[in-house]
Parts: C-alpha cells; sequence; structure tokens
C-alpha cells in the first residue's frame, strides 16, 4: 500500500549492508581464497552466488538427479511387476509406512549415488574455477569425477548409514552425531588420506555448527525445490505437470550448493586448524623460530 516507504526500506538495506561490507571486508560472494575462515552466511552466499553466475554449470551437474529419479521411477516399476516384490510391496501395504520405504530404497538405487556424484562434481568444478577462473569442461569434469569414484561411494556409504538410522526413532540421535562427526568427510577425501578421520578431528569442537550447515544444505536441496513447485500450484490454476517441470528445474539449479557448503565448510575448518597448529608451534619453545638459528 506504501510503495515509497518500501522502496527507502530496500534502499536502506542495500546502503546497510554496502557499509557492513566495507567496514569489515566481508566479501560474501567470493569463493576466494578458499582456505578462510568463513561465518554460514560467508557460506551460503557464496553458494547462491556460484548459482546466479554460472546457471548453466548448474543445471549440467544437477540433471543427474532427474535422470537418476526417472531411473529409480523405472526401476520401481519393473521390479515390482516382474518380481515376487509386487507381492511383498502388496502385503506390506503401498499405503503405510512398509510399503513407502520399499518404494524408496527401490528409488534410492540410483538416486543416492547420483547424489553423492553431484557433490563431487560441484566440488572439483568450483575449485577448478577459483584455479583457472572458469569451470572445466564437460568431458573433463566427467574423467575427474570418475577418478574419485571411490569419494563418491564413501558418500553414498555414509548417505545409506543416515537414512536406515533416522528410520529408527532410537538410533536418530547416533545418526545425528555421526553426521556432525563426519559433516566434511567428501572434501577431506578429495585431499587426502583418512577421511573420517580427518573430519572427526576438524569439527571436533565445531559439531552443532557442523549440523546447522546440514541443515541449510538439506534445506536448499531437497525442501525449498517441492516448497516452489507446491507455491507456484497454490498461486496459478497451471497443471501438475508444469508444476514438477518448476519444482524439477528449482532442484536442478540448487543441487550444487549442497557440494558448495560442505566445501566451505571444510575450507573453513582446515583454515582454523592451520591457525591452531601455527599458534601451537609458535607458544612451543622446542620449535626453533624462523631466522634464530645459528
Amino acid at each position: 500500500d506504501r510503495p515509497l516507504v518500501v522502496c527507502l526500506m530496500v534502499c536502506a538495506e542495500r546502503v546497510a549492508l554496502a557499509l557492513g561490507q566495507r567496514a569489515t571486508a566481508w566479501r560474501p560472494g567470493v569463493l576466494t581464497p578458499l582456505l578462510a575462515r568463513r561465518r554460514l552466511g560467508q557460506m551460503i552466499l557464496p553458494a547462491l552466488a556460484f548459482i546466479r553466475r554460472a546457471p548453466r554449470s548448474a543445471l549440467r551437474v544437477g540433471v543427474l538427479l532427474p535422470l537418476a529419479g526417472s531411473l529409480g521411477a523405472l526401476l520401481q516399476a519393473v521390479v515390482l511387476a516382474f518380481t515376487d516384490v509386487g507381492d511383498l510391496a502388496d502385503v506390506a501395504d503401498r499405503s503405510s509406512g512398509s510399503g513407502g520405504a520399499l518404494a524408496l530404497a527401490l528409488g534410492g538405487v540410483f538416486v543416492l549415488p547420483a547424489s553423492a556424484a553431484v557433490a563431487v562434481m560441484t566440488m572439483l568444478m568450483v575449485e577448478a574455477m577459483i584455479e583457472r577462473g572458469a569451470p572445466p569442461p564437460h568431458r573433463e569434469l566427467m574423467r575427474s569425477t570418475w577418478e574419485r569414484r571411490r569419494v563418491i561411494g564413501l558418500s553414498w556409504v555414509v548417505s545409506i548409514m543416515a537414512l536406515l538410522g533416522l528410520t529408527t526413532v532410537v538410533l536418530i540421535p547416533v545418526v545425528l552425531w555421526s553426521l556432525s562427526r563426519w559433516a566434511v568427510v567428501v572434501p577431506a577425501a578429495l585431499h587426502g588420506p583418512h577421511p573420517l578421520r580427518r573430519s572427526a578431528r576438524l569439527t571436533a569442537g565445531m559439531r552443532w555448527r557442523s549440523l546447522g550447515v546440514a541443515a541449510v544444505s538439506v534445506f536448499f536441496t531437497s525442501v525449498l525445490p517441492p516448497a516452489c513447485g507446491i507455491i507456484v500450484l497454490l498461486l496459478t490454476d497451471l497443471s501438475f505437470a508444469v508444476v514438477n517441470v518448476v519444482a524439477t528445474t528449482v532442484s536442478m539449479l540448487l543441487a550444487p550448493v549442497g557440494g558448495i557448503l560442505s566445501l566451505l565448510q571444510w575450507a573453513d575448518l582446515e583454515a582454523r586448524a592451520g591457525e591452531r597448529s601455527a599458534e601451537a608451534s609458535t607458544d612451543d619453545p622446542l620449535v626453533p623460530v624462523a631466522g634464530s638459528a645459528g
């Protein structure tokens, strides 16, 4: 009702943000340097800025998810129609929790590995863009991802363990503890040996923060896309097919966000660990100080 007031509020918000960035030297949309301390906002905004600046690259990676979902749906239809699992599904009742779990398990055969591949591809693409200033060619990205198939397998195993644990109420605290402990296991596996041990060391003392970053990642990759489809469905007269297209497109665009957040969280924790190591070596009298030899 008062467009002038709204306009003034938006202008004031932009001015405050610009002054805050200038005063604190905070550049939220910049990914470089990679190994640097970051707050949560300094992880989210670069991830979204990447989507805005390179939407074609995001779609090129995110297209794996709807493709995997289609293959999973096809597998469900084939298995239920031509095997004894169809009789099991009838007994379990498709509308019940057990029937839904069976359908999710069949779909997850393709979706979970595809999600792991998307995360690894995103991390490799972001690091290549930092080094070269441009995303790598698609063939080179696919070859690099295939060379890291063990990392994809590790991410897939962690996801399976998390999903199995979340289906059992008693194991939910154990799953949350494990997720916070292994929050950066994938980027740690890309950059060195013993990723589980390295992730546990990096996240020590930062477990709640790690869970918060994971929750933000789940929101952008799993909650926001269907929410956009529901909003379109409620506000327009478009068909369900169009709504599904909208939700799928948003899902493909936001698919790399999870990988970017994981990579930036690993980089933040590595930077903090490096600072602690430098302080410890400076305080240790047994460590020789540079320039004091002789």
